[in-house]
Protein backbone atom coordinates (compact mmCIF):
# COMPACT_ATOMS: atom_id res chain seq x y z
CA UNK A 1 0.00 0.00 0.00
CA UNK A 2 3.01 2.37 0.76
CA UNK A 3 5.59 1.52 -1.77
CA UNK A 4 9.12 0.77 -1.23
CA UNK A 5 10.16 2.68 1.55
CA UNK A 6 14.05 1.33 1.28
CA UNK A 7 16.85 2.84 2.64
CA UNK A 8 18.69 2.64 -0.72
CA UNK A 9 15.64 4.37 -2.40
CA UNK A 10 15.76 6.87 0.13
CA UNK A 11 19.34 7.81 -0.11
CA UNK A 12 19.04 8.91 -3.29
CA UNK A 13 16.45 11.34 -2.84
CA UNK A 14 17.50 14.83 -3.14
CA UNK A 15 15.28 16.64 -0.78
CA UNK A 16 17.35 18.41 2.47
CA UNK A 17 15.90 15.38 4.86
CA UNK A 18 18.72 12.92 2.62
CA UNK A 19 21.14 15.17 2.11
CA UNK A 20 21.95 17.52 4.66
CA UNK A 21 23.52 14.37 7.08
CA UNK A 22 25.81 11.40 6.58
CA UNK A 23 24.99 7.71 5.91
CA UNK A 24 25.24 6.34 9.54
CA UNK A 25 22.46 8.94 10.72
CA UNK A 26 18.13 8.59 9.96
CA UNK A 27 16.98 11.90 9.60
CA UNK A 28 13.44 10.70 11.18
CA UNK A 29 12.75 13.80 12.93
CA UNK A 30 11.68 15.86 9.37
CA UNK A 31 7.98 15.27 8.61
CA UNK A 32 8.34 14.04 4.85
CA UNK A 33 6.93 11.96 2.81
CA UNK A 34 8.94 8.96 2.32
CA UNK A 35 6.95 6.54 0.60
CA UNK A 36 5.80 6.43 -3.20
CA UNK A 37 3.01 8.84 -4.46
CA UNK A 38 -0.06 7.19 -5.10
CA UNK A 39 0.18 6.66 -9.11
CA UNK A 40 -3.06 9.10 -9.43
CA UNK A 41 -0.25 12.14 -8.39
CA UNK A 42 2.40 10.56 -10.40
CA UNK A 43 -0.13 10.94 -13.53
CA UNK A 44 -1.21 14.24 -12.41
CA UNK A 45 2.08 15.78 -12.53
CA UNK A 46 3.63 14.45 -15.17
CA UNK A 47 0.07 15.24 -16.89
CA UNK A 48 0.91 18.77 -16.05
CA UNK A 49 4.51 18.75 -16.67
CA UNK A 50 3.39 17.45 -20.29
CA UNK A 51 1.64 20.65 -21.13
CA UNK A 52 4.21 23.17 -19.19
CA UNK A 53 1.39 23.62 -16.26
CA UNK A 54 4.06 25.07 -13.55
CA UNK A 55 2.27 28.49 -12.80
CA UNK A 56 0.61 29.03 -9.23
CA UNK A 57 -2.31 26.57 -8.43
CA UNK A 58 -5.93 27.55 -8.57
CA UNK A 59 -8.25 26.21 -5.96
CA UNK A 60 -10.61 24.50 -8.43
CA UNK A 61 -12.81 22.22 -6.39
CA UNK A 62 -11.04 22.52 -3.83
CA UNK A 63 -13.24 23.53 -0.84
CA UNK A 64 -16.28 21.84 -2.40
CA UNK A 65 -14.34 18.39 -1.95
CA UNK A 66 -12.47 18.86 1.29
CA UNK A 67 -16.41 20.10 2.56
CA UNK A 68 -17.59 17.02 0.71
CA UNK A 69 -14.51 14.68 2.69
CA UNK A 70 -15.43 16.70 6.10
CA UNK A 71 -19.10 15.68 6.06
CA UNK A 72 -18.25 12.52 5.50
CA UNK A 73 -15.61 11.74 7.65
CA UNK A 74 -15.80 13.68 10.57
CA UNK A 75 -19.66 14.82 10.13
CA UNK A 76 -18.89 18.90 9.81
CA UNK A 77 -20.19 21.13 7.40
CA UNK A 78 -17.20 23.67 7.07
CA UNK A 79 -17.91 26.72 4.18
CA UNK A 80 -16.10 25.66 0.99
CA UNK A 81 -15.60 29.08 0.53
CA UNK A 82 -13.36 29.51 3.85
CA UNK A 83 -10.84 26.44 2.69
CA UNK A 84 -8.01 27.61 1.12
CA UNK A 85 -4.94 25.73 -0.49
CA UNK A 86 -1.97 26.75 1.70
CA UNK A 87 1.81 25.88 0.59
CA UNK A 88 3.19 23.92 3.98
CA UNK A 89 1.92 23.17 7.01
CA UNK A 90 3.99 25.21 8.83
CA UNK A 91 2.26 28.11 7.40
CA UNK A 92 -1.10 26.74 8.05
CA UNK A 93 0.15 26.85 11.33
CA UNK A 94 1.19 30.08 12.03
CA UNK A 95 -2.13 31.68 9.87
CA UNK A 96 -4.32 29.63 12.21
CA UNK A 97 -2.04 31.20 15.30
CA UNK A 98 -2.14 34.27 14.04
CA UNK A 99 -5.80 34.05 13.55
CA UNK A 100 -7.22 32.98 16.76
CA UNK A 101 -4.62 34.67 19.19
CA UNK A 102 -3.37 38.59 19.69
CA UNK A 103 0.18 39.17 19.44
CA UNK A 104 2.49 38.49 22.04
CA UNK A 105 0.47 35.31 22.89
CA UNK A 106 2.65 31.94 24.55
CA UNK A 107 1.85 29.07 22.14
CA UNK A 108 2.67 25.90 23.99
CA UNK A 109 4.74 23.49 22.25
CA UNK A 110 6.25 20.20 23.30
CA UNK A 111 10.19 19.63 22.61
CA UNK A 112 11.19 17.74 21.02
CA UNK A 113 9.23 18.51 18.61
CA UNK A 114 9.25 19.47 14.42
CA UNK A 115 12.39 22.46 14.63
CA UNK A 116 10.57 25.29 12.16
CA UNK A 117 7.63 25.15 14.94
CA UNK A 118 10.44 27.39 17.11
CA UNK A 119 10.95 30.09 14.11
CA UNK A 120 7.64 30.16 12.66
CA UNK A 121 6.01 30.50 16.21
CA UNK A 122 8.91 33.90 17.13
CA UNK A 123 7.74 35.03 13.20
CA UNK A 124 4.41 35.12 13.74
CA UNK A 125 4.93 36.92 16.94
CA UNK A 126 4.26 34.82 19.20
CA UNK A 127 6.27 33.44 22.40
CA UNK A 128 7.13 30.02 22.82
CA UNK A 129 6.65 28.43 25.52
CA UNK A 130 8.32 25.22 26.08
CA UNK A 131 6.79 22.36 27.80
CA UNK A 132 8.96 19.25 27.58
CA UNK A 133 7.58 15.64 27.07
CA UNK A 134 9.01 13.98 29.58
CA UNK A 135 9.10 9.76 29.71
CA UNK A 136 9.68 6.99 27.77
CA UNK A 137 7.67 5.72 24.31
CA UNK A 138 5.14 4.00 26.26
CA UNK A 139 4.32 6.46 28.74
CA UNK A 140 5.09 10.19 27.81
CA UNK A 141 3.43 13.08 30.06
CA UNK A 142 4.09 16.73 29.37
CA UNK A 143 5.61 18.65 32.20
CA UNK A 144 3.59 22.49 32.32
CA UNK A 145 5.15 24.96 34.87
CA UNK A 146 3.64 26.51 37.60
CA UNK A 147 4.04 29.67 38.96
CA UNK A 148 3.68 30.31 42.70
CA UNK A 149 1.92 33.67 42.39
CA UNK A 150 -0.93 32.12 40.08
CA UNK A 151 -1.84 29.32 37.12
CA UNK A 152 0.13 29.36 34.33
CA UNK A 153 -0.39 32.51 31.64
CA UNK A 154 -3.29 32.10 29.00
CA UNK A 155 -1.60 30.18 25.92
CA UNK A 156 -2.69 28.48 22.75
CA UNK A 157 -1.46 25.38 22.19
CA UNK A 158 -0.34 24.42 18.70
CA UNK A 159 1.04 20.71 20.01
CA UNK A 160 1.07 18.14 17.40
CA UNK A 161 0.53 14.43 18.41
CA UNK A 162 0.50 11.01 16.85
CA UNK A 163 -2.81 8.96 17.63
CA UNK A 164 -0.95 6.47 19.65
CA UNK A 165 0.82 9.13 22.21
CA UNK A 166 -1.15 10.37 25.26
CA UNK A 167 -0.46 13.68 26.99
CA UNK A 168 -1.00 14.50 30.68
CA UNK A 169 -0.55 17.80 32.51
CA UNK A 170 1.72 17.41 35.25
CA UNK A 171 -0.58 17.25 38.74
CA UNK A 172 -3.84 17.53 36.58
CA UNK A 173 -4.75 14.10 36.70
CA UNK A 174 -6.46 14.07 33.26
CA UNK A 175 -4.71 12.69 29.88
CA UNK A 176 -5.65 13.41 26.74
CA UNK A 177 -5.74 11.16 23.72
CA UNK A 178 -4.38 13.56 20.51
Amino acid sequence: MLGRCDLETLRRRKSHKWRAHPADVLPAFVAEMDFDLAEPIVEAVRDALAVGDCGYGHRGDLGEAFAAFAEKRLRWSPDPSRVFAIPDVMTGVAEVIQAVTPPGAGIVINPPVYQPFFYRLRLAGRRVIEAPLLGSATAVMTWIPRRSTGPWPATASTSTCSAARTTRSAGSGRGSSC
